[in-house]
């Protein structure tokens, strides 16, 4: 908690236990995904952070694909809008949406990796980029190349230690556009500055010596799984 590593929780008090949101669940369980694909607990953190401010300022949450799984649902479940709401924005609240899919679809299966999921690769602990499983490749905005995945962010700090630890969103390396509507010059400035870091990123990935892919779309949904598992058998939450 002093290192300000973990997601803020809900109470406030002093004592080990804390009471968390959706949004704070799996924030952690991202950070204990990464963690155990073998990244260290301060860049764990540092990025499953800022994963989740980018994602959560954009949707109200990291993306889990459980939108795309309850769809089908909407005709032969209506109370499914009955759910509560996301506290931080539109929508229904994850964990709730997660478990009313799993006891009433017929589809789903716990553990599979779904059409969509979304994943980090990490490259030579220095880049990391975001991919979608069996989607159509993206296309850059810069350069308008397509590719398998999209550069997110730059770590820098790795090499000191980990606790030096700095995740930069490549927005952040971006010139100005400046006031809307944007210029001709400023937008053709924003796109050749991105297409250069976006280069830079690319050509790390392909002489890469490590690549760390985790999926984590089926990371949070196993985490919540784990939850409902922990809670159907019993055991005190003390």
């Amino acid at each position: 908690m002093k290192s300000k590593l973990a997601p803020p929780s809900d109470n406030k008090g002093r004592g080990s236990a804390r009471i968390y949101t959706t949004k704070g669940l799996s924030q952690m369980i991202v950070v204990g995904a990464l963690f155990s694909a073998g990244l260290e607990l301060t860049p764990a953190a540092r990025l499953g952070g800022a994963i989740s401010d980018e994602f959560c300022s954009i949707y109200g949450h990291i993306p889990e694909r459980l939108d795309d799984l309850a769809e089908p649902m909407l005709s032969t479940h209506p109370f499914l809008l009955d759910l509560p709401s996301c506290e931080y924005g539109a929508g229904r609240d994850r964990f709730a949406l997660y478990g009313f899919i799993c006891e009433h679809s017929n589809n789903y299966r716990p553990g599979a990796i779904c059409r969509g999921d979304m994943f980090v690769e990490i490259i030579d602990r220095r880049f990391v980029f975001f991919g979608n499983y069996d989607m159509p490749n993206f296309v850059s905005p810069f350069s308008a190349e397509p590719s398998d995945v999209s550069a997110a962010y730059r770590i820098a700090g790795w090499e000191r230690g980990s606790s030096g630890v700095n995740v930069i969103p490549l927005s952040d390396e971006l010139p100005p556009i400046g006031v809307r509507p944007a210029s001709e010059e400023a937008i053709e400035a924003w796109k050749r500055a991105g297409a250069k870091i976006e280069a830079e990123y690319f050509l790390a990935r392909g002489k890469a010596v490590s690549a760390t892919r985790v999926n984590i779309s089926l990371a949070i949904r196993n985490g919540f799984d784990a939850v409902i598992q922990h809670r159907s058998s019993g055991i005190s939450d003390r």
